[in-house]
């Protein structure tokens, strides 16, 4: 019987006889169940290919979308465990090669699957080895492994591994410059010679090809690798080094989503590398575009980078860190582009103003950056440079728009608090106009579509227009969750609004005490609108603050309202009206 068999023996006898699916699958509650319980005891019994095997039967014979995203989804995981170890499959299926890495990765091909590139895979695996190896040795250990069998037709991803190995080495050794002597030869016989953009006689010829292209230009860094291959040097390595990792963390900054953290860490090793080696003379204009970029790399990862792969325990953003790094890449870039000081130096005040949850306090602090740029004076900062006073001045109008579009973004959200509502969209609009003239085309803004719809559902609900607002309400978009129960508060309480002007006070009064606190400003109002004086002794009614924004002026005239009505007679009658008029106005 089935039930007598374990998973990993199921596993076995399953590979050997597909035909058994349907009696083992019966003895699980589901047949993704199924599925996890045969994957996860495999190691025990099945071999590699044994392995493969059975995924093959249950994408032949289960669920197969369902088996075919898990496969999908966790197969980049699985190869970079293959290679550090660090799961039980892993281990049992461990690649410690390139070369093994990708047999592996060609056998899950084989299921028609989507695999992912070896690069992909080795990034990964990089990404988790910078962060989950103790020591610099066990980084570099693990890399060499990787290195001592390669794949062919794989340029790629063994010259990603081989740069990250000699930096590694490089920086672990006591002489930092002289081990990059020594290991610079095995990096060249170990990563295939690149095919360079154009032919050239000589590295000389290769070099100067690479000086007439601008930094920006990737033929340039080609033409560099190509030099580099052609006469294996420290000098040019170093040039290459700088060039990867400058390109690497400056198509980050402009939005390319390929790059990873993994990216990003190996483009700090190598720049750290250089300054180790000082591989610009102190003073040069290189020498301070690269302290730049090291605080620039460190700013990106302060900021939580880009992970390659799902995980937990994804660091949470350090905005200060942030600000304090773009600060420093303004002060290091400073003596050779005013542009780039103007950039940065911006960016500073945003993420110092994005490390606080304080609007009035990021409302400020835009103030303040807008004050400092228009102090500015383009043609002063521009004498002896080669730099123009228009792009000086181009950059410094750019900055400011972004500064007055998060300015006005802080003044909605502050306006929302206060309860100025007629402000929100006037702010709001405000600020979608300084993002679209902002030098990125559009800016991401902050919860402004959310708190507009809120705001026009308050607006209705003051006018009295209590379906009008329940159905804004019902408009709002959010992935806020203290958000999400702050408009549900909303909405129940203008559905208690809306009772109580209708007259339907036993309705409004009973949805009062289900949702809302007993003693509550909302109740409190509730009881007084619909003719019920409570006692006051005692606390000041106060509002939850799962509410998103209240009228604390209309909240402070309730108790008083309330102690006037209970003078009885006329003066009751009237005064009720006054109460509900602060239900509607709460």
């Amino acid at each position: 019987m089935s039930l007598e068999r374990s998973p990993a023996e199921q596993a076995a006898a399953l590979v050997a006889d597909p035909g058994l699916y349907e009696s083992f699958a019966a003895d699980y509650s589901d047949e993704i169940s199924f599925y996890s319980a045969l994957r996860g005891s495999a190691q025990e019994s099945l071999s590699f290919e044994e392995y493969v095997e059975l995924r093959r039967v249950f994408l032949d014979h289960g669920p197969t979308g369902a088996i075919r995203r898990r496969l999908e989804e966790r197969l980049e995981r699985s190869l970079k465990n293959m290679v550090l170890g660090m799961s039980p499959r892993g281990r049992a299926y461990k690649a410690p090669t390139l070369a093994q890495l990708e047999c592996r990765r060609r056998a899950f091909d084989s299921l028609d699957i989507t695999v992912p590139s070896l690069l992909s895979a080795v990034k990964t695996t990089v990404e988790h080895l910078y962060d989950e190896v103790e020591t610099p040795t066990g980084t570099s250990a693990t890399l060499h492994r990787l290195l001592s069998d390669t794949p062919t037709n794989e340029y790629a991803a063994v010259e990603y591994v081989a740069r990250a190995w000699l930096s590694e080495v490089a920086l672990g050794a006591d002489d930092t410059e002289s081990r990059l002597e020594q290991v610079l030869s095995t990096y060249i016989e170990t990563v295939p010679r690149p095919e360079p953009p154009v032919e050239c006689d000589s590295a000389a010829e290769y070099l100067v090809a690479a000086e007439k292209r601008a930094f920006a230009d990737p033929v340039k860094k080609r033409l560099q690798e190509a030099a580099l291959h052609a006469s294996p040097s420290v000098e040019t390595l170093c040039e290459y080094l700088y060039l990867t990792a400058t390109d690497v963390i400056e198509e980050y900054r402009h939005g390319d989503q390929d790059i990873t953290r993994a990216d990003l860490v190996l483009a700090q090793r190598h720049l750290r590398l250089l300054d180790a080696v000082t591989a610009h003379p102190e003073e040069s204009d290189q020498a301070a575009y690269a302290e730049s970029y090291r605080h620039l790399a460190d700013a990106i990862e302060a900021g939580g980078g880009r992970w390659l792969t799902d995980r937990a325990g994804m660091p949470e953003p350090e905005w200060e860190t942030v600000a304090d790094s773009y600060g420093q890449a303004a002060a290091a870039v400073r003596p050779v582009s005013v542009v780039r000081f103007v950039k940065y130096l911006s960016k500073a005040f945003r993420h110092a103003a994005h490390a606080t949850d304080d609007w009035a306090c990021r409302y400020q602090l835009h103030i303040n950056a807008q004050r400092l740029f228009g102090r500015f004076e383009p043609t002063a900062l521009t004498a002896d440079r080669d730099t123009s006073a228009e792009k000086v001045e181009s950059t410094i109008t750019g900055t400011l728009h972004v500064h007055r579009c998060r300015e006005y973004e802080a003044q909605a959200h502050l306006a929302f608090t206060e309860s100025m509502y007629d402000e929100v969209s006037w702010a709001a609009e405000k600020a979608r106009n300084e993002a679209q003239a902002a030098p990125q085309g559009s800016l991401r803004l902050r919860g402004l579509d959310t708190i507009e719809t809120i705001s026009a559902a308050r607006r209705a609900e003051r006018r009295g227009e209590f379906e009008t607002a329940l159905v804004r309400y019902d408009e709002v978009e959010t992935n806020n969750d203290s958000r999400q129960v702050g408009v549900v508060c909303h909405r129940q309480l203008c559905r208690v609004k809306q009772l109580v002007e209708q007259g339907r006070h036993e309705v409004a009064l009973a949805n009062a005490h289900d949702w809302f606190e007993p003693g509550s400003a909302v109740v409190l109002a509730t009881e007084a609108s619909c003719g019920i004086l409570p006692d006051l002794d005692g606390d000041a009614p106060a509002v939850s603050d799962q509410f998103l924004t209240v009228d604390t002026d209309v909240l402070s005239a309730l108790v008083p309202l309330v102690r006037l009505a209970a003078v009885g007679g006329p003066v009751s009658v009237v005064v009720r009206r006054q109460i509900a008029d602060c239900l509607v106005g709460l």
